[in-house]
């Protein structure tokens, strides 16, 4: 199981900086992601939650450089966790 977290991670950070790769020659400065779906895609993270709920608050913003992750606060410590 662990060694699957590994390789989840792994693989969820070379997405990341080949969408970043591919946002700095795009003619818009960032990426937003919305939908629960989105925001596991660009950044890996995975909220329980937002499966269940379907108005629930969460999205991620993405630029060449940064990526960041809106969330309510009872998800960081899941987030930090990975």
């Amino acid at each position: 199981m662990e060694s699957d977290l590994g390789t989840a991670r792994v693989l969820a950070a070379a997405r990341t900086a080949h969408l970043q790769k591919l946002l700095a020659a795009a003619p818009f400065d960032v990426l937003i992601a919305t939908t629960p779906e989105s925001v596991s895609y660009v950044t890996g993270f995975r909220s329980i939650s937002a499966k269940l709920f379907a108005d629930y608050p969460l999205a991620a913003v993405m630029s060449p450089s940064a990526v960041l992750l809106v969330i309510p606060a009872g998800e960081v410590a899941n987030a930090i966790d990975g």
